[in-house]
Formats: structure tokens, C-alpha cells, sequence
């Protein structure tokens, strides 16, 4: 929950791309370049207001 950036209100399309590795196999999915991602501002979604949302990926990143 705390990785979602939708709870900031922040939307994130294309993170993921399917492909076949052959016509035989099952579609695979991988993720995308971050430089292909297409991010949208989208306030009126935000669940968290942005002081907390900040301070909180602040704190994820300094445990990472």
C-alpha cells in the first residue's frame, strides 16, 4: 500500500509490456523502461495529503 503512487495522486500507465518469447509459449509480461512510462498528476485521486505522503517515502527509502 505504501508503494502505490496513486495514493499521492500520481498515475502511472504502461509499467508493464506483455510479449510471446515464441508463438508456442504463454505471454509473458516484463517491465518497461521507466523513460517509457507515461505519469499523470491526477490530485482529486490522492487518499494521503502530500506532507505525509513525502514523509513517508522519505522514511521507505532511507530502510531501503
Amino acid at each position: 500500500m505504501l508503494n502505490n503512487e496513486l495514493y499521492g495522486g500520481t498515475y502511472v500507465w504502461s509499467k508493464t509490456e506483455k510479449y510471446h518469447t515464441s508463438k508456442r509459449t504463454k505471454l509473458q509480461r516484463k517491465q518497461r523502461d521507466p523513460k517509457k512510462l507515461v505519469t499523470v498528476q491526477m490530485p482529486h485521486l490522492r487518499i494521503v495529503d502530500e506532507d505525509l505522503w513525502r514523509s513517508t517515502r522519505k522514511r521507505l527509502e532511507a530502510v531501503r
